[in-house]
C-alpha cells in the first residue's frame, strides 16, 4: 500500500463498501462506488483491497474459472493491470500545508430538542361519480354538452375583452390541431410526429386561448406538450438552456400562433434562425385558417388516465440549468381532483387568473382544473398588469368572480394603485389563491391587502396562500372556511434560530424575527414529512427546520432523461420507513405546526449556507426592501444570491436604483442595507452592487432572472454603476500565518555534501578555463561589422532602390570581385592615365560633334593614343604582371560574351587588338583602338565590360561610314524621342539602371558597369551629333562625377560628397541628360563607398517613382531594347530578373541605416579619445556620462572613453515627449556617478538646454557637454592601457523595480571574464550573426550590445526597441533576412510582437519571413520568467518555423549581470509546480561557465538543502566589484558582495543576489554528462510583500488578476498601510470598470488567501514600465499616494 499524506478515509466510503451485499457464489455484480476527486487516490487503495478480497473468496469457494463472476473479477483485475501514469516527478511538494481556518461551532448555539416528527397524512381524496376518467374526456363532455359555455376570456392592454373561447370551440379546434399534427406533418408512411413524441408549445403570455387549444390538441393526439417561453432574441436570458432541454427531449416540432410566428426573429431570407443551443425545429401554426378540417369519420382516441407522460414542465435550477419535470396522465387527473376538492370548485364558476398559464399554479388552475369543472377563466395578461395593476380587481368586480389566482406582488401593486379606483366590491370572492405563499414575506402583502380591502367586502378567510413546486405540484393550500372567527395560523420565529435550523418562538417587537403564515394542510390523498436538507434523508425533530417531502400520486415522476437526479429527488426513502412508496422532494424548507398546518420558511434554491449558518435569499431581499424601498430601489427589483469564494458561500446583493438617484444617495442606501442585514441576520454582505434601472435580465413575466444575473456578475458583464465590497468583515476563514520552518543550522551533521539528509543546494557552470594574460586587460577587439538596422516605410520605387543599394553594399563587402581588388592595387600613375584617357575621349567626341573633319580627328586621336598606350603599358608593368592581367581579362571577357551573346566579330576584333597590344607590331589605327580599350580596362579594375563598351563605341563610329543610313535613321529616331518626350528620356535612364542591376546579379563590379554606362552614353551622343549645349552639360556632369569619385577614393569626408551630390541634383533640373549622368555618378560613388548608399537610394527613387506601373515599365523597356538591336533572349532574361528583385524587395522592410567595421570603430574611438583629452581636459579615471540613443555612436563613445582612460557610464537619453519625468533620472545618474563631463549628439545637446529641460531640472548645473558629431581629425598620441586588470572599466547604473538607483562597478577582469563566459555558453564565433533588440544601457543588454561582438568577433545586428513601436515586425524581419541563429530581446519586445503581430502571421509567412534557423532566442531580464508570455510567443510564431525550445530566458541581477543563459548544448527546460496553489515557475537556462551558485538562508546565512527555498548566492569571475555610491555604505557593500556562509564552506566569498529561488537536481543531463541542476527563480526579496506573516511576490498576484477579465491588460500590486492595493489597466469602456472590482477581489482570495484593500482601475499606460519591461511598482505607489494616477474608479473594500 502507498501511504498518502493528509488523507483520511471518509465515513461514507466505509458505509458504501460495507453496504455491498455478498450473496452465495458472488452472483450479484459488484456495486459501483462513485468517488470524488478529493478521495480518488484513497479509493484506488480500497478498490485494490476489495479486489484482493474478491480473489481470495473466489479461490476459497472454488468457483469455476469459466463462471460469470470470475469473468467480472478478471475484468477488474485487468483494469488494475493497465499501465499506470508515470510518476509526477516534476511536482514540488512543500512541507507546509496551508489549511483554512475552520470556524468552531458556537457552544451556545440553539439545538433541536423536540421528539422525532411523524408523517402527516392529508384528508382522503373523495370519489365523485361524475368526475371524468381523464381530462380529454372532460373536454369532450363539456364541448358536446355545453358548447356555448364560456371557457376562457382574454383581455387586451386596455382591459377590454379581446376574445372569448367557448368549450365547443375549444373541443373542435383541439381536434383539428390533433388531426393536422398527426396527418399533415410528414407523409403517411413516415409521419414526422408519432404518439408519445414531445412537441414544444411556444406562445406569448397574452394569448392563452391559442395555448389552451394547442395543449389539449396535443393531449388528444397523445403527444407530450413541452410549454416554453417565446425566444424574442437569440440571446434571451436562459434561452440556451431551454434549447438544451428541447434537444434532450427530442423535440422536432414547435406549435405557435400566427402572431407569435410573425414576431419571431427572421433571417434575411425570411426563415426563423436556429437559436443558440436549440435543435432544428419545424414551426407549426395552430390557427384554424392554416389547418385543414378533419374528416367526419376521424375521431381522437380518448383513453382513461394511465401512466403515460401527459406533459413536461420546465424548471430553472439555482445554477441556471433547465430541467424537464414529467407529469403522467394519472398524476395530472389526480392533481385536478385534489385541487377541486380542496378549493371546492363547482361548475360554471368564474376564476380570474393573473399568473403564467404555461406553468405552476396558473397552468393547474387556469388551464387544467378549470376544464375539468367547466369553469370560466378570465385571463389577465402581464402587459395589462404593467399598465393597470388594479385590473384584476376590476375584473373580479365586473364578472363577480368567485376565485382569483394572484401573487403577493400583484396584491402589493394593487394597494399602491387603489386610491384612484372607487366602487370596488370584493364580496363575491370566496377564495383568493396566493400562489407564492411559500415566500415567508408574502404575509406582509396579505395583511396589508386585507386591511385596505376588508372594508370593500373582502373577508379574512378568503385569502388562501398555497405552497407548490414543479416536482411535487401543489404541496399544501389553505382551505376557504365559513368560520370567520378561526384565525389563520401564524408563527413568530427567531432568525438566529432559523439560521441554525431550529424553531424558536420569539416576540414580534424584535427586528430579528420572522413572522410566518400557514399554507394550509397537505393535499388530499398525500402523505407529508420533513427531512433534513443535508446528507442522507432523515426525519427531522418537531422543532427543526427541514425539507418537505410528499408521497402522492399527484406529483411529478422524473426529470426527463436524468435518471441520477431523478433518483435523488423523486425516489427518496426516509430512514425510518413510513410508507412503502417513495417520497418526492418539494424543494421547500419548513415545518409542520400544530393542527397539521404547514409553514414554509424558504426554498432550497434560495438557501445560502454562510459560515455554517443558513440564510434565505428571500429574507435578505425583504430586509433590503425595508430600507426606504420606495425612495431608492426601482420597482423593488433586488436579486440576492451567493457565490463560492475561499470554500465558503458569500452573499451578493444586486439592486436596480432609480434613474434620479445620486451617488451620495446610493452609498447612503448601501451603508444602511449593510447595517440592517448585519443587525437582523447577523451575516455580512460580501458585495453590494447597484445597476441602472431595467438592466437586470428578466423572466418572461418581468421578474429578475436570478441565475442569469449571477452568471453576468461572475463573468464581469453586469456593468454596475456602484459597487461596495466588504471582504474584511465577511471572510473569516483565512489560513493561519505560515509557521517558520526549522532551518539547517551549524549543529547539523555534514557528511560530504549532505545536510540533514539532503544534498546541499549548490551548482556550477562549466569551467571557464585558463585565460590568456593579454586577455586580463583586454578592452577593445576590432573584428567585424556592427550594423544598426532601422525600419522604413517606403514607396515601391524607393523600396527597390533601397534593396539594390543594400545588395550592392553586401556584394562589395562580402564578395569583393577580382576587378575591384585589382583596381585598389593600381598606383597613382594608373589613375592619371584613366583621367587623361577619359578627358581625351570626351574631347574627341566634342570635336566630332562640332563637325570637324574626320581626318583631323583621326590623326589627332592617333597621336594622343600613342602617348596613352605608353602610359598604360608603364602602369601595367608597375602594377601587375602582364600574364595575370591577360588571363583575368580573357576569363572575364569570355564569361560576359557568352552570357550576353555578343557577336563573334566583336570578340575577334577585341582579341586581335589585345594581341596587337602585346606584340606592338600592328598598324597605328588598330593601336589607337587597342590603347584606348586597354587604358580604360586597366584603369577601371581591368573590367571587361569597359573594353566591350569602348570597342562597341569605336566600332559604331567606324561603321558610320559604311552603313550610315540605317544606323542614322535608328539613332536619329531614338534621339528625337529622347529629346521631345520626357518618358522616353526616362526610359534611357531606366535601361541604364536595369543594366546596372544585371551587372550586379552577374557579380560584375559596380564601377565596371558604370563605366560601361558612361561609354554607351558617350557613344550615343557622338553618333547622334548632339548639339553643343547638350553635350556641354553632359561633359560637365561627367566631370563632376569623376571629381566626386576622386574625392571618395581619397577618403574625403561624407559632407563634401553630399555637397557634390547636391550640386548634381541642381544640374538634374537643367536637362534630362544631366540628371541621367548624375544618377550614374551617384551609382559610381556608391560602388566606391558603401556609406553613400543612401544617396543612391534617393536619386534612383526620383526616377523609379515616375513609373506608373510595372507593366508599362517592362513594355517600354522591351521596346527600347528592340530599338537598340538587343537580342530578345537577353531582353527576356532582364525582365525576369527585374520581377524577381521586385518581389524580393516587397518581402523585406529592413534596410541598413549605418554600418561600421571594427577598423572604422577603432578610428572613430581614437578621435573621441582625442576630443576627451583636448576639449574635455579629462584625466585617467574620470567618469564620463554617455547620453546617446541606441546606436553605433554609443559604442564608439564607450570605446573612446576606454582609449582615453576614462570610466564610461551609459545613460538613457530623456524622451523628447516626456522630458518632465525622464530628465530628472538622467540628472540623478549624472550626479550620483560624479561624471566629469557628458558626451552626446547635437540633437540631445539642444534638448538638454531647451526650455522644457529648464522647467524640469537646473540646466546650469550640468557638467561640460561634448558634442561628438564634430570630431577632431587627428589621432591621440597614445592609447591608455590599464596598469592593473582589476581597475574600473565602467559603471553600470540601473533603477530597480523598487525604485532604487544602484550602480555597480565592473573591472576589466570581470568584463573580460563576462564576455568569455557568454562566448563559451552561446558558442559565438566570428562567423556568427547575432540580432540584438535590447536597451543598451545596463546589465546583460549593455554587454551583449557593446562588448560581446568586439570580443567574440561576430557580427551584431542592432535593432533599437523603440523602432518596434512603429514596425513591430522589424526585429523578426531582420532575424529572417540575415538568417540569424542567435538573437536576444526583452520582455517588452516580445510583448510588442505578440500583441502587434497576433493577426499578421499569415501575411508575414507570405512575405517570406522564416524563423526556422533560429537556434536560441533569449529573453534578457532581471526577474522571474514570464512563462505565459514566452509560451504565447512560441505558439504564435510556431507556424513561421520558430521552435519552442529556441525560446528561453536569462537571469541576472545587480551583483552579477548574468547568472543563467541559454546554451546550445544545454538540456531542455523543465517546469515545476510549487505549493498547493500551483504557482508555475519556468526554469532558468543553463548556468554560465565560471559561475557557482548556492542557496542560503537570507537570515541565518546557512546553506540549504536541495529544493529548499532561499536566497541565491553566486560566486563568479564576472561578479561586480561593488556598489558605487557617493558616500559609500561599507556595511551594505560587505553584505552584498563579500558574504560568507555561517557554516560549511566559510572561505568562499559569495555575492548575494537578493533573489529567492531553489536548486533542484533533475533527471536530465548536461553537456558533461552529469545530472543537470536546475535553478528556479521565484522573485526578488525587495519586492516581496509581508502580509499576514507570509511572503508574497507581486508577479504571482498580478498573473492571477490579469486572467480574471479580458479587459484587464496590465496589473500591478503594492502595499499601503498593511493594505493590498491592486491597480489594473482597463482596455474597454468605463462602464466595465466596476465589473473588475469583485472579480479582482475574488481571484486574490481564492488563489492567494489575501483580502484586497483597494482596487484602482486606470487607463492603459498608467502603470510605469522601464525599458526592460519591468513594472516600476514603487513609482506607481508614489503616484497613488500623491493622487496623480487620474483613475477611472477607486474601490475601497470594507
Amino acid at each position: 500500500f502507498t501511504v498518502y499524506e493528509g488523507l483520511s478515509p471518509p465515513t461514507q466510503l466505509w458505509t458504501s463498501v460495507s453496504s455491498t451485499t455478498w450473496k452465495s457464489g458472488l452472483a450479484s455484480p459488484i456495486r459501483r462506488i462513485e468517488v470524488s476527486m478529493k478521495y480518488r487516490r484513497f479509493y484506488v487503495c480500497v478498490l485494490m483491497c476489495v479486489c484482493v478480497c474478491v480473489c481470495v473468496c473466489v479461490t476459497l469457494t472454488g468457483v469455476p474459472v469459466g463462471g460469470r463472476v470470475s469473468a467480472k473479477i478478471q475484468q477488474l483485475v485487468n483494469t488494475l493491470k493497465r499501465p499506470k501514469r508515470p510518476p509526477l516527478r516534476e511536482f514540488f511538494v512543500d512541507d507546509f500545508e496551508e489549511l483554512l481556518e475552520v470556524q468552531q461551532p458556537d457552544p451556545n448555539q440553539p439545538r433541536a430538542e423536540g421528539a422525532q416528527m411523524l408523517a402527516m397524512r392529508g384528508e382522503q381524496l373523495g370519489v365523485v361519480t361524475n368526475w371524468p376518467p381523464s381530462l380529454e374526456a372532460a373536454l369532450q363532455r363539456w364541448g358536446t354538452i355545453s358548447p356555448k359555455a364560456p371557457c376562457l376570456t382574454t383581455m387586451d392592454t386596455n382591459g377590454k375583452p379581446l376574445y372569448i373561447l367557448t368549450y365547443g370551440k375549444l373541443w373542435v379546434r383541439s381536434m383539428k390541431v390533433a388531426y393536422n399534427i398527426l396527418h399533415k406533418l410528414g407523409s403517411k408512411q413516415e409521419p414526422m410526429v408519432r404518439p408519445g413524441d414531445r412537441v414544444a408549445l411556444v406562445f406569448p403570455n397574452n394569448d392563452p386561448a391559442a395555448f389552451m387549444v394547442a395543449f389539449y390538441g396535443c393531449l388528444l393526439a397523445e403527444l407530450v406538450p413541452v410549454p416554453i417561453e417565446v425566444p424574442l432574441t437569440r440571446k434571451d436570458a436562459g434561452s440556451q438552456q431551454i434549447g438544451f432541454l428541447l434537444g434532450s427531449c427530442g423535440v422536432t416540432v414547435a406549435l405557435t400562433s400566427d402572431a407569435c410566428h410573425k414576431g419571431l426573429p427572421k433571417s434575411t431570407t425570411g426563415e426563423i434562425p436556429q437559436f443558440k443551443g436549440w435543435p432544428k425545429l419545424l414551426w407549426f401554426v395552430t390557427e384554424s385558417k392554416h389547418l385543414s378540417k378533419p374528416p367526419r369519420d376521424w375521431f381522437p382516441h380518448i383513453k382513461d388516465a394511465n401512466n403515460d407522460t401527459a406533459y413536461i414542465e420546465y424548471k430553472t435550477c439555482k445554477d441556471g440549468s433547465v430541467l424537464g419535470v414529467t407529469v403522467m396522465r394519472m398524476a395530472l387527473l389526480t392533481h385536478c381532483q385534489a385541487l377541486t376538492q380542496s378549493c371546492g370548485y363547482t361548475e360554471a364558476e368564474t376564476i380570474v387568473n393573473v399568473l403564467d398559464f404555461k406553468k405552476d399554479v396558473g397552468l393547474w388552475h387556469g388551464i387544467l382544473t378549470s376544464v375539468m369543472n367547466m369553469m370560466h377563466v378570465i385571463s389577465i395578461p402581464y402587459s395589462l398588469m404593467k399598465v393597470n395593476p388594479l385590473s384584476w380587481i376590476q375584473k373580479v368586480c365586473q364578472y363577480k368572480a368567485k376565485v382569483a389566482c394572484v401573487k403577493s406582488r400583484d396584491m402589493h401593486w394593487a394597494l399602491v394603485a387603489h386610491k384612484d379606483q372607487r366602487d370596488i366590491n370584493l364580496s363575491s370572492l370566496r377564495m383568493l389563491v396566493v400562489a407564492d405563499g411559500s415566500n415567508p414575506w408574502s404575509i406582509s402583502s396579505c395583511d396589508a391587502f386585507l386591511n385596505v380591502f376588508q372594508s370593500k367586502g373582502l373577508k379574512p378567510e378568503v385569502i388562501c396562500p398555497c405552497a407548490s413546486s414543479p416536482e411535487a405540484l401543489t404541496v399544501a393550500i389553505r382551505r376557504p372556511t365559513d368560520d370567520s372567527n378561526q384565525p389563520p395560523g401564524r408563527g413568530v420565529l427567531s432568525m438566529q434560530g432559523l439560521s441554525h435550523g431550529v424553531i424558536r418562538v420569539d416576540s414580534e417587537e424584535k427586528l430579528s424575527v420572522l413572522t410566518l403564515q400557514d399554507v394550509g394542510t397537505a393535499m388530499p390523498g398525500a402523505l407529508m414529512c420533513v427531512v433534513k436538507p443535508d446528507g442522507v434523508p432523515q426525519l427531522c425533530k418537531t422543532d427543526e427546520i427541514g425539507e418537505l417531502c410528499v408521497c402522492s400520486v399527484a406529483t411529478g415522476t422524473s426529470y426527463y432523461g436524468l435518471s441520477g437526479m431523478t433518483k435523488n429527488t423523486f425516489e427518496v426513502s426516509v430512514g425510518a420507513p413510513i410508507s412503502e412508496y417513495p417520497f418526492t422532494r418539494t424543494g421547500l424548507l419548513g415545518f409542520v405546526g400544530p393542527g397539521g398546518l404547514c409553514f414554509i420558511a424558504g426554498k432550497m434554491d434560495g438557501l445560502m449556507v454562510v459560515g455554517g449558518r443558513r440564510h434565505n435569499a428571500d429574507d435578505i431581499v425583504a430586509t433590503a426592501l425595508a430600507v426606504e424601498p420606495m425612495k431608492f430601489v426601482y420597482r423593488g427589483r433586488i436579486a440576492v444570491f451567493s457565490i463560492t469564494v475561499l470554500h465558503d458561500e458569500r452573499i451578493v446583493v444586486v439592486a436596480e436604483q432609480r434613474p434620479d438617484s445620486t451617488e451620495e444617495d446610493s452609498f447612503q442606501w448601501m451603508s444602511r442595507v449593510l447595517q440592517a442585514i448585519d443587525g437582523i441576520h447577523q451575516v455580512g454582505v460580501y458585495c453590494l452592487a447597484l445597476v441602472p434601472s431595467n438592466t437586470l435580465p428578466k423572466t418572461p413575466l418581468g421578474g429578475i432572472h436570478l441565475s442569469e444575473t449571477k452568471q453576468l456578475f461572475l463573468e464581469g458583464s453586469l456593468h454596475p454603476c456602484n459597487v461596495l465590497m466588504c471582504p474584511h468583515t465577511c471572510v473569516t476563514n483565512l489560513p493561519k500565518p505560515r509557521q517558520k520552518q526549522p532551518e539547517i543550522g551549524p549543529a547539523s551533521v555534514m557528511v560530504g555534501n549532505l545536510v540533514s539528509g539532503k544534498r546541499i543546494a549548490q551548482a556550477s557552470g562549466r569551467d571557464l578555463g585558463q585565460m590568456e594574460d593579454n586577455d586580463q586587460a583586454r578592452k577593445v577587439f576590432m573584428h567585424d561589422t556592427v550594423s544598426v538596422v532601422i525600419s522604413d516605410c517606403l514607396s515601391l520605387s524607393l523600396f527597390l532602390s533601397l534593396y539594390l543599394s543594400l545588395y550592392l553594399s553586401l556584394c562589395v563587402s562580402l564578395c569583393v570581385s577580382l576587378s575591384l581588388c585589382f583596381s585598389l592595387c593600381v598606383s597613382l600613375s594608373l589613375f592619371l592615365s584613366l583621367f587623361l584617357s577619359l578627358f581625351l575621349s570626351l574631347y574627341l567626341s566634342l570635336c566630332l560633334s562640332l563637325c570637324f573633319s574626320l581626318c583631323f580627328s583621326l590623326c589627332f586621336s592617333l597621336c594622343i593614343s600613342l602617348c596613352i598606350s605608353l602610359c598604360v603599358s608603364l602602369s601595367v608593368s608597375l602594377s601587375v604582371s602582364l600574364s595575370v592581367s591577360l588571363s583575368l581579362f580573357l576569363s572575364l571577357y569570355l564569361s560576359l560574351c557568352v552570357s550576353l551573346c555578343v557577336s563573334l566579330f566583336l570578340f575577334l576584333s577585341l582579341y586581335l587588338s589585345l594581341c596587337v597590344s602585346l606584340s606592338v607590331s600592328l598598324s597605328v589605327s588598330l593601336s589607337v583602338c587597342l590603347s584606348l580599350s586597354v587604358s580604360l580596362s586597366v584603369s577601371l579594375s581591368v573590367s571587361l565590360s569597359v573594353c566591350v563598351s569602348l570597342c562597341f563605341s569605336l566600332c559604331v563610329s567606324l561603321s558610320l561610314c559604311v552603313s550610315l543610313s540605317v544606323s542614322l535613321s535608328v539613332c536619329l529616331s531614338l534621339f528625337l524621342s529622347l529629346c521631345f518626350s520626357l518618358f522616353l528620356s526616362l526610359f534611357l535612364s531606366l535601361f541604364l539602371s536595369l543594366y546596372l542591376s544585371l551587372c550586379v546579379s552577374l557579380s560584375v563590379s559596380l564601377s565596371v558597369s558604370l563605366s560601361l554606362c558612361i561609354s554607351l552614353c558617350i557613344s550615343l551622343c557622338f553618333s547622334l551629333s548632339v548639339s553643343l549645349s547638350l553635350f556641354l552639360s553632359l561633359f560637365l556632369s561627367l566631370f563632376l562625377s569623376l571629381y566626386l569619385s576622386l574625392c571618395v577614393s581619397l577618403s574625403v569626408s561624407l559632407s563634401v560628397s553630399l555637397s557634390v551630390c547636391l550640386s548634381l541634383s541642381v544640374s538634374l533640373c537643367v536637362s534630362l541628360c544631366v540628371s541621367l549622368s548624375v544618377s550614374l555618378s551617384v551609382s559610381l560613388s556608391v560602388s566606391l563607398s558603401v556609406s553613400l548608399s543612401v544617396s543612391l537610394s534617393l536619386f534612383l527613387s526620383l526616377f523609379l517613382s515616375l513609373c506608373v506601373s510595372l507593366s508599362l515599365y517592362l513594355s517600354l523597356f522591351l521596346s527600347l531594347c528592340v530599338s537598340l538591336s538587343v537580342s530578345l533572349s537577353v531582353c527576356l532574361s532582364l525582365s525576369v530578373s527585374l520581377s524577381v528583385s521586385l518581389c524580393h524587395s516587397f518581402s523585406l522592410s529592413v534596410c541598413v541605416f549605418v554600418s561600421l567595421s571594427c577598423v572604422q570603430l577603432h578610428k572613430r574611438a581614437e578621435k573621441i579619445a582625442t576630443m576627451l583629452a583636448e576639449r574635455g581636459h579629462l584625466q585617467d579615471g574620470d567618469h564620463v556620462a554617455l547620453v546617446y540613443p541606441p546606436g553605433i555612436d554609443l559604442i564608439a563613445a564607450f570605446y573612446g572613453c576606454l582609449y582615453a582612460g576614462c570610466v564610461p557610464i551609459t545613460v538613457r537619453p530623456p524622451h523628447p515627449q516626456n522630458i518632465a519625468t525622464t530628465l530628472p533620472t538622467v540628472k540623478m545618474i549624472v550626479e550620483v556617478s560624479r561624471s566629469a563631463c557628458m558626451m552626446t549628439t547635437a540633437v540631445i545637446c539642444k534638448l538638454l538646454r531647451s526650455k522644457e529641460a529648464s522647467a524640469a531640472v537646473d540646466v546650469r548645473t550640468w557638467p561640460p557637454v561634448l558634442d561628438t558629431d564634430d570630431l577632431p581629425k587627428k589621432k591621440p598620441p597614445l592609447l591608455y592601457k590599464p596598469s592593473n586588470p582589476d581597475t574600473l572599466a565602467y559603471l553600470d547604473f540601473s533603477v530597480s523595480t523598487t525604485g532604487m538607483l544602484a550602480g555597480v562597478k565592473m573591472s576589466h577582469t570581470a568584463t573580460s571574464a563576462f564576455c568569455r563566459s557568454i562566448k563559451l555558453q552561446c558558442e559565438l564565433y566570428p562567423s556568427r550573426e547575432v540580432a540584438i533588440c535590447l536597451d543598451p544601457y545596463c546589465g546583460l543588454g549593455f554587454v551583449i550590445w557593446c562588448l560581446c561582438s568586439v570580443y567574440s568577433g561576430h557580427q551584431s545586428i542592432l535593432i533599437p526597441p523603440s523602432e518596434l513601436e512603429v514596425n513591430p515586425a522589424l526585429w523578426l524581419l531582420a532575424v529572417s533576412q540575415y538568417k540569424v541563429r542567435d538573437t536576444f530581446c526583452s520582455y517588452s519586445v516580445m510583448e510588442l510582437c505578440t500583441k502587434g503581430l497576433g493577426l499578421q502571421t499569415d501575411s508575414l509567412k507570405s512575405r517570406g519571413l522564416d524563423l526556422s534557423r533560429v537556434r536560441t532566442c533569449v529573453v534578457v531580464a532581471e526577474e522571474r520568467p514570464r512563462i505565459a508570455l514566452t509560451q504565447s510567443f512560441s505558439k504564435l510564431f510556431k507556424d513561421l518555423g520558430l521552435h519552442p525550445r529556441a525560446v528561453s530566458t536569462s537571469f541576472g541581477c545587480r551583483v552579477n549581470l548574468a547568472i543563467c543563459l541559454q546554451g546550445t548544448s544545454g538540456p531542455d527546460p523543465t517546469t515545476v509546480y510549487v505549493d498547493m496553489r500551483a504557482l508555475r515557475h519556468d526554469r532558468e537556462r543553463g548556468i554560465l561557465p565560471g559561475v557557482r551558485i548556492i542557496i542560503a538562508n537570507p537570515e541565518t546565512k546557512g546553506p540549504l538543502g536541495d529544493s529548499h527555498l532561499g536566497e541565491i548566492w553566486v560566486c563568479s569571475g564576472h561578479n561586480a566589484s561593488g556598489y558605487f555610491t557617493v558616500y559609500g555604505d561599507e556595511a551594505l557593500q560587505s553584505d552584498h558582495f563579500n558574504s560568507r556562509l555561517s557554516f560549511g564552506d566559510t572561505q568562499t566569498i559569495w555575492a548575494r543576489t537578493g533573489y529567492l529561488g531553489f536548486l533542484r537536481r533533475t533527471e536530465l543531463t548536461d553537456a558533461s554528462g552529469e545530472r543537470h541542476d536546475a535553478l528556479y527563480v521565484v522573485g526578488a526579496l525587495d519586492e516581496a510583500m509581508e502580509l499576514r506573516g507570509m511572503r508574497y511576490h507581486p508577479i504571482d498576484i498580478e498573473t492571477s488578476v490579469i486572467r480574471t477579465h479580458k479587459s484587464i491588460t496590465e496589473c500591478a500590486v503594492f502595499t499601503w498601510t498593511n493594505l493590498l492595493v491592486v491597480v489594473v489597466e482597463l482596455d474597454g469602456s468605463e462602464q466595465e470598470a466596476l465589473d473588475l472590482v469583485p472579480l479582482v477581489t475574488n481571484v486574490v482570495l481564492e488563489e492567494h488567501y489575501l483580502i484586497v484593500g483597494v482596487v484602482v482601475v486606470v487607463d492603459i499606460g498608467v502603470i510605469p514600465i522601464n525599458s526592460r519591461g519591468e513594472k516600476q511598482r514603487m513609482h506607481l505607489r508614489d503616484g497613488f499616494l500623491a493622487d496623480q494616477l487620474d483613475p477611472i474608479y477607486v474601490a475601497y473594500n470594507m
